[in-house]
This record gives C-alpha cells, structure tokens and sequence, in this order.
C-alpha cells in the first residue's frame, strides 16, 4: 500500500495477471471510482513481488489466503499482518492501511510528479481530492524546479 498507494479494498482484488513484471506496472481492475488504472511499481517494491511469487506461488490472487489456495486474502488478516510489522518496526505512531495511501501520495508530491499523474496513479475522480495532498506539503522553494530551470538545465 505504501508502494503502490491501493486502496485496502483493492488488495485482495490483485490478481497475479495484474502484476506485470516486465513492464513494472500494476493493474487496478473496477477500483472504487469504478475505472482501471495502472500504476507503476518501484524497484524495491517490485523485488518483493518477485520474492513473494517465488515463495508463495499463487494461484490467482497476489496475496491469498495461507490455507485455501485461491482465496484472496481477508482485509482483516491485511490489518493483522500491518499491525504485526509496525510493532516488530518499533513504530510508535497509528499506523493503518489509509495512512500508507496517503503517504504514497504525499512522496509523490513531493517528489514533483504532476498533480494530474498523482491524480490517475490515486485513483482520484476529482483532482481537488488529489490536491489535499499540495497543500500538506512543504517544499523548500530552494527544491523547486521551475519549468524554465528544466528549459536550461537547472537543478
């Protein structure tokens, strides 16, 4: 979730034909605005996927269920399994599904991907949804690079 920015929903729903490995991208099929979008996937996030298939072998679904093969996995066991990783990560914050979408979105922003493409990779139908996620960041103006500073090259 925090790779990729899913929705929780939309976890269990990953097929493995959504996972394209080559390509690195990931295929969201009907999300909650009920269109697809395909999402790029970032080395390290990609690297895990690798590892999951190869251990876990999955059927159908990326993440199914450990005693029913081709059983997507619950939102509940998703919940448990973050639980479990934030407290062996000694994080102290409340740290929940939805707060990884949002930080996904929030390191886009603040990596300067266009507010239209965080829109498409959020699964945003309005783009004033994606634009919450402006103005929570801050971006020291010696960071920001403006369309003329790529015109000559300033970084």
């Amino acid at each position: 979730m925090l790779g990729c920015g899913l929705r929780i929903i939309e976890v269990p729903a990953l097929e493995v034909s959504d996972i394209d490995l080559e390509r690195s991208r990931l295929h969201v099929r009907c999300s909650k605005r009920k269109k697809d979008r395909s999402i790029p996937i970032g080395k390290g996030v990609l690297s895990r996927l690798k590892t999951h298939f190869e251990y876990w072998n999955p059927t159908k679904f990326v993440f199914e269920c450990l005693t029913c093969s081709g059983i997507p996995i619950s939102i509940a066991s998703i919940n448990r399994v973050l639980k479990e990783a934030v407290k062996a990560a000694s994080i102290a914050k409340n740290v929940s599904a939805h707060s990884l979408r949002h930080s996904y979105a929030m390191l886009l922003v603040e990596s300067h991907v266009p507010l239209p493409v965080v829109q498409e990779y959020m699964g945003h139908s309005d783009i004033k949804t994606t634009m919450v996620y402006l103005k929570l960041v801050s971006i020291p103006a010696q960071k920001i690079v403006t369309p003329v500073d790529q015109l000559f090259n300033v970084r």
